[in-house]
């Protein structure tokens, strides 16, 4: 009978930095392994379909691993083009600044559009009473330059005034 010694000591080289089944390794790796997961779902699932064997019709070990190396770069392009056409549409969202139309912004339109919940219907209510104020004060304004002029109009001539 024989046998054999191993230590603590021996395949140190293979050991991992945190134990396995710790709270700090899956603290750890949790992330890692998610997107690992996701990738191989992404390889698998998609058009280069790795799980399935019938897939890629070469013989050997060098033919397998050029086929899947030509998945790969297949998906590789697939992300880089979603990611480019998804930052093209972003880029493409300008946002303007809204008109207002003068018969608002100088309140000549009581006009409020239909509310849909209790929060759109009270900023409408603000708005409306933002916009009658302004209205309000545009018509003192034009009123008072009325009353000015009328009265400059009905003063008498400069020359006709008393020293």
């Amino acid at each position: 009978m024989s046998s054999i010694l191993v230590t603590a000591d021996d395949a140190v080289e293979h050991k991992q930095a945190i134990d396995y089944g710790t709270r700090e390794h899956a603290l750890t790796y949790r992330q890692d392994r998610s997107q690992i997961e996701s990738i191989n779902a992404y390889l698998k699932l998609g058009p280069e379909r790795l799980d399935d064997t019938s897939a890629r019709r070469v013989r050997g070990l060098a033919g397998q691993q050029f086929a899947i190396a030509m998945a790969l770069v297949s998906a590789n392009l697939r992300r880089i083009s979603r990611f480019l056409r998804d930052e093209i549409s972003q880029t493409r969202k300008v946002t303007r600044t809204p008109i207002v139309r003068r018969r608002d912004r100088d309140g000549l339109s009581d006009y409020v559009r239909k509310a849909h919940s209790v929060r759109e219907l009270e900023l409408a209510n603000a708005e409306a009473e933002y916009k009658a104020a302004l209205a309000e004060e545009a018509r003192a304004a034009r009123q008072a330059k009325r009353d000015a002029a009328k009265q400059a109009s009905s003063l008498p001539p400069a020359s006709q005034l008393p020293d």
